[in-house]
């Protein structure tokens, strides 16, 4: 989401005139504070602060003025530290949304057959592709449970999600439910394996204690995964996708892969992407290369 839609967002938010200009007159003094403290930038990782002043991201939590207007719109963030083409390192900000899902959303693991089908039994919008590979039961759904039994976060995954230019495939179904769907196929000259995708969803903001060191992974406060050469970890960049205007942070990983994908080989090359889009996020993962992995990016819509 770019800086005119949150300021949009806050131009529709109705609020009496005087906490508006207590708003605006705190969020000035702040800004004013950091600017003689320091000329860098500042980059806030973890919880941000309502949608009311989400769109200036140089600022911390504004004590009183923020109690009355924090519980209009929370969102998520988490920071992503890349290398830039001249040498510098930049911290690219994914932001998420806590989503509300249909109360009727499945509250056990379950299978599903497409993304059209889970975005019906939840009631949200999901990215998807014309270039799906489906079978029966391709997507599996976990949800995570409140003790109140209510669902305040979900994975929904496919290991065999794109297939490209894999040759002769062939998928196994698990035969019970310790085992794995897995596929046989022969390299394509784009795609040595299968694309996985991996979408999280998080609905309620009282259980982000519970985001911290789970699978729903990535939310916890001030989360920073440093990607730079710095961090002598991965080769990453930022790629636009065309189609949605949004930045996915691309990283290669040296990997067998799932079960799924039925690697025998050792650990080939793959590319991770990750991004966010409306307030969900997704993770994919192939072993393609960077270019191939954009040209799947974009054919999400």
């Amino acid at each position: 989401m770019n800086i005119s839609n949150y300021q949009n967002m806050y131009n529709k938010i109705e609020i009496p005139a005087e906490m508006d200009k207590k708003i605006k007159e705190s969020i000035a003094g702040r800004l004013e504070s950091k600017r003689k403290i320091s000329s860098r930038k500042f980059y806030r990782t973890g919880f941000a602060v309502a949608a009311a002043f989400a769109f200036i991201v140089c600022i911390t939590n504004i004590d009183s003025v923020v109690a009355g207007a924090k519980n209009i719109i929370e969102y998520l963030k988490y920071t992503f530290v890349v290398d830039d083409k001249d040498g510098t390192t930049e911290e690219v900000n994914l932001v998420g949304e806590f989503m509300t899902i249909s109360p009727d959303a499945p509250k056990e693991k379950c299978y599903m057959d497409s993304i059209s089908y889970a975005k019906d039994e939840l009631g949200i919008a999901l990215l998807d592709t014309d270039e799906a590979c489906l079978y029966e039961g391709g997507f599996e759904y976990t949800p995570y449970l409140t003790d109140d039994k209510d669902v305040y976060g979900l994975i929904l995954s496919n290991k065999l999600y794109a297939t490209g230019d894999l040759k002769d495939c062939t998928i196994h179904v698990k035969e019970d439910e310790n085992g794995v769907d897995w596929m046989e196929y022969e390299a394509g000259d784009k795609y040595q394996t299968p694309i996985s995708v991996e979408i999280t969803v998080r609905t309620d903001k009282d259980m982000t204690g519970m985001y911290d060191n789970n699978e729903i992974g990535y939310v916890s406060e001030n989360k920073k995964i440093d990607l730079s050469a710095t961090g002598n970890t991965f080769d990453a960049e930022v790629y636009e996708l065309e189609n949605l205007g949004v930045k996915a942070v691309l990283y290669s990983v040296e990997t067998d892969g799932p079960a799924s994908w039925n690697v025998t080989s050792g650990s080939i090359t793959c590319t991770t992407a990750v991004l966010v889009y409306q307030g969900v996020e997704y993770s994919y993962l192939g072993g393609v290369d960077r270019d191939t992995m954009k040209m799947f990016l974009d054919t999400l819509k």
